[in-house]
Parts: C-alpha cells; structure tokens; sequence
C-alpha cells in the first residue's frame, strides 16, 4: 500500500516539476467541436502526463528543474528554439506576398435593368424559381387531394383549392415580405380586424383561407423522386434542394467578393425532432439548422453557404468545408479569416499551396502547432511568435491568451488601438482579425431584423423561410453597392414590399382582362315583366349556392330591399324592414324571402 502511495506521488511530482510555466489553456479553448477534430493533438497532453501503469517498477530520481521559457519582453531570445521542432523567431523568407487577381462587382445579366428594390430581389429570387415552386406545389396538392377524396369538410382546403398561378405566388410572396416586416404571433392576425391589431394589406392581396391553402400545399421538390435514408443517393436536404442549390449558384454569379473573406456558422432556430439538429450554446437561437457561410468581411454579402445535414457522403470537417466554400475563389489571392473552429496548420498550408491568405485564432493543441509557443508565459500586453515554412503563430496575452495562425502579417509589427476606456498596443495580426471576422455576424444581425419566425411543424419550411430572408438582405447589399444608397434593410423592404405590391395589382388586373377577352361571360338576362308572371319557366325557390366562404349564404331580399328604400320625401313607400334570406329564384338570380315577397314577385307587376 505504501509502495502505490509512493509511485503515485512520484507521478504527480514529476508531472509539477515538467509544468513549470503557468498555463494558458483558455476556457474557450476546451470546448469540444460539433465534428471529430482530426487536428487535436494527444501527444502533446500525454508527453506532459507520462504513464502511470501501477507497477513496483523504481521510476528513479525525479527530473531537474526545467528553466521558465521565457519570451523576448524578458530580454531572453531564442530560449525555447531547441523544443521548437522547427519553428523559430527567424523572419527570413517570410511572409510570402499573394498577389490579388481578382476583380470584385456585380454581375448583372445582360439585358437586365436593375435599378428598385424589386429589380434586386427579381436578381435573387427568379422567375425560374417561382416556376419551381408552382410547378411542386400544384403537383403535391393534387396528390393530396386525391389522397383524401371526397373525405373532409366541404370548406376544407381539400375542397376549395385551386391551382396556383405565378401571379398567386407573387401575391404570396408580397405577403411574406409585409410579415418580415411586421411580425405577428400567428398568421390569421394579418387578416384580423380587430381595431388594436388590423393591418389591412395582407386582405387586400388575398384572402386568408387561399394564403393558408398556399402555405399547406407549399412545395419545392418532387416527393415521389425522394430515396429515403440508408440507400445510395439519399439526399438529407430532399426536401429544400432545388431551391438551395439555386441560391447559392446564384450567390456566387451575382457578385465577386473584396479581397477579404471569412467564415463561421450561422443558425436557422428550430427546436423540433431532426436528425442534423444541432446545439450551439454562443448563438442567441442555441436550437437549430447549422449553416457553413463564406462572407465578404466588410459587407456580409453571402457568396456561398453550406447546410450541415450530417450526410455520409460530404465531409464536415472543419478543413474540408472551407476548402470546398472557398474553392471559386482559390488561387486568386484572397484572403481568409476563420475561427478557432476551422482554424489549424493543416487549413493554412492548404490554403497558401492555392494562393490564398490565411488568418485565424487557434488552439493551441492542433496538430503542428510549436509546442514551445504552448508552454511559453506572455505578459499581459506582450507578444511573442514562431514562424515556420511561411506560417507565422502569435501568441498575444489580453484578458486571457490569444493564438493567431497567420501567413501575411509581420509578427513584429504593433498597432495602437484607442477605445473609449483604454488605448492598447496588439499586433498587427489580432487587430485585422478582429476587423475582418465579423462578416457573417454581420449578415446575421440584418437578417434578426427581418424574423420569419412562424410556427410550422415541417422543418424545411423553417429553413426555406431562412432562406427567404436571407434573399431579403443579400438584395439589400446588392441593391447599395450598385446604387451607392445607404438605405437601412427597413426603408429598403418597405421599398420592396410597396413595389411587390404594386406589380401583383398590375398583374391581376391583366390576368382577369385575359380571361375575359378569351371567354367572355354571357350577361346574365334581365327577366322581363313577361316572363316572370308566366310559370312556364319553373320559377320556385331554392338555396342560395355556397360561396368559397360560406357554406350557407345569405343575401339581401330584393323586394323587402325595394319596399324599405325611402322616396325624395324621406318616407319610406312601404313600412318594411331590409331582411337578409337564404333563398332566391335560380331562373332570375335574385334573392328573395320564401313568403310572401317570392310570390308577390312572380305575380305582381308592381310588387311595391
């Protein structure tokens, strides 16, 4: 017992006596990844660990003392250069300058005049895509009928749909935009008319039954084309793929991007049962859909993106994802920011093979990383740095310590930077991380003000309504950058929206000339003092038909109607009340009272 007493603290003491230096292992920097981290590096914990294998064996007299590795701020240089495998202070050769060929701006179709908002938005969300969309929904909502048959209410939506046309689907996606810009907590508020909540705009483009039929029957791909999992060829994103595919082909055609780029994640909030759900405790929605997106630093335009949907044939690993989002953009000479989730030597030396700058936090345990760098104690504001084969490390002590991987900037040299409460000294590589990481956060904060937040029970639907908002933001960037407008998204939408609006009436009124001119509708025949006094024409009372909205109708009585009207004198010409029946004459189309006003009109020539 003694024996085991005595090699375990043998253990514990060499392992004080290897670890002379404080360590810098920030609380950021042990979080676990969403995927396997093919970069960590257990060599580097078990080789200050040891072995501890239990056994009598005399492990001899404890290490020496190892001297504190310390960094050029205490007037010591080169000291940890003998453990550096490699790395070293040496400046020689570095950096190696990438030079930029590419040509950023818009790219708009030939022929194409863009110039409102509703020109932008037509860029991103084509014409050809609301062909899609009415082409599926059409096809899914005659399955479904024809599923249910003749089961249901008789003002089901089952019932009373009817095919979607583009012109409905403008309509619709008018409505979504007056939504972004008004959230409510459920869909039939927009149509209320209730005086503390009415917004009559929504009502007037269409009726809240056809909105919520358009909703229900909402599609953007084939079910019957769909292979379920576990069997070659099975999509995750079945369901949203042609219109996520679109999008991003037509991100990447609309605009070349600046020289800086970044990536991270971004999250579509949704709390329900999915496979490729994810948890992401820094996002404000921690529940939800991961997107991979590569951004312009200074603007947040999306010029690609990635939906985690934890499929078996496409790699997520960190190093992967952005090698595949960066691959129009390699051996052009842009520049890269990543975090420490993406971030690593392996990313970097890709990144540089293919002409491309490289620039992010890492941790310190990644695979290559100078473990010499890892063990060495910074005093807060100081910096130090290794450099090997074009990559540059620097480790620079704040408020805890901060690891930068970069291949341009000079280690050595210091910027000033002036806050309201403090003036710092920080290298030249932290500060332009920090200024250029924020492209996506950027794009996210636009999108918070645009919520299409609804409760649906379908999760591609959450994500397509994603999707829509981001083509509301991605139309506003392209929309200043073309213009030179600094139009907030707000004013921008409002824009949009009123436009929408204004062309889904436009088109209205045309598609109703159309079908008058190609079958006019005869004129309903006036019956004549003649004809209705004679019974021949079977005049006898029925129901009132049903009408999309109500079931069991009712209308005004024509002759209760007349005998209530006042004449020039204020009197009226018979005291009578205005009624409302539920009967008419078929043969005149004209709603009366069963008894007596359908006789005396059938029989009187002066009914009043």
């Amino acid at each position: 017992m003694a024996e085991s007493q005595r090699n375990v603290f043998d253990v514990f003491e060499s392992i004080d006596q290897i670890n002379t230096v404080d360590s810098d292992v920030e609380p950021n920097m042990l979080e676990s990844d969403d995927e396997d981290d093919s970069n960590f590096d257990p060599q580097s914990i078990d080789e200050a660990v040891g072995s501890d294998s239990g056994s009598d064996e005399d492990h001899g007299p404890p290490p020496e003392r190892r001297r504190r590795l310390d960094g050029p701020g205490n007037g010591v240089a080169g000291a940890a250069d003998a453990f550096s495998d490699g790395w070293s202070r040496d400046l020689g050769g570095y950096p190696v300058s990438a030079v930029f060929r590419s040509a950023p701006g818009l790219h708009i179709p030939d022929g194409v005049n863009a110039t409102t908002p509703a020109d932008f938005f037509s860029l991103i969300f084509t014409t050809q895509l609301l062909k899609l969309i009415k082409r599926e929904t059409n096809r899914y909502a005659a399955t479904e009928i024809a599923r249910v048959g003749a089961a249901g209410k008789p003002n089901s939506i089952f019932k009373l749909w009817k095919p979607v046309t583009l012109v409905d689907l403008r309509g619709f996606i008018t409505i979504l935009i007056h939504m972004a810009l008004i959230d409510k907590d459920r869909l039939s508020y927009y149509w209320s008319t209730s005086p503390i909540i009415t917004t009559p705009f929504a009502a007037q483009i269409m009726s809240r039954d056809r909105f919520l039929a358009i909703m229900a029957f909402l599609h953007v791909n084939d079910n019957d084309t769909y292979i379920p999992r576990g069997q070659p060829g099975h999509a995750p994103l079945h369901k949203i793929q042609p219109i996520y595919e679109q999008l991003r082909r037509t991100f990447t055609s609309l605009y070349t991007p600046k020289q800086k780029l970044c990536i991270d994640e971004a999250i579509c909030p949704w709390r329900g049962k999915l496979r490729f759900r994810v948890y992401m405790k820094d996002k404000p929605n921690k529940w939800g859909i991961k997107l991979y997106e590569l951004c312009e630093s200074s603007s947040g335009y999306v010029s690609d993106f990635e939906i985690y949907a934890a499929d078996p044939n496409l790699s997520n690993k960190p190093v992967d994802v952005c090698v595949r989002l960066m691959q129009p953009y390699l051996d052009r000479g842009y520049w890269l920011y990543t975090d420490n989730y993406y971030t690593c030597p392996a990313l970097a030396y890709q990144l540089m093979e293919r002409g491309t700058v490289s620039v992010g936090t890492v941790r310190h345990n990644r695979v290559g990383m100078p473990k010499c760098l890892a063990n060495q104690s910074v005093a807060k504001g100081s910096s130090d740095y290794r450099v090997k084969a074009g990559l540059c490390v620097v480790k620079y002590a704040d408020k805890k310590n901060v690891n930068i991987i970069t291949t341009c900037h000079d280690p050595t040299s210091i910027v000033t930077v002036t806050t309201r409460t403090s003036t710092k000294d920080k290298p030249e590589a932290v500060q332009d991380y920090v200024l250029n990481m924020a492209g996506v956060d950027r794009n996210d904060q636009l999108m918070s003000y645009m919520p299409l937040r609804h409760r649906t029970q379908k999760w591609w639907k959450k994500l397509f309504m994603h999707l829509f908002s981001m083509c509301l933001v991605q139309a506003k960037i392209l929309y200043c950058k073309k213009t030179g407008s600094k139009v907030c998204l707000g004013e921008f939408v409002i824009q949009l929206g009123t436009e929408m609006s204004h062309n889904f009436f436009a088109a209205k009124a045309e598609q109703q000339r159309r079908r008058s001119v190609v079958s006019p509708a005869p004129p309903a025949p006036k019956p004549s003092s003649a004809s209705r006094l004679i019974a021949q024409h079977s005049h006898y009372p029925e129901n009132i038909p049903p009408t999309p909205k109500k079931d069991k109708p009712y209308r005004a009585c024509h002759v209760c109607y007349q005998r209530s009207v006042k004449d020039r004198g204020g009197q009226k010409r018979i005291d009578c009340k205005r009624r409302e029946t539920r009967f008419w004459c078929p043969v005149c189309k004209v709603p009366l009272c069963a008894t007596p006003c359908f006789q005396d009109f059938h029989s009187r020539k002066n009914f009043l």
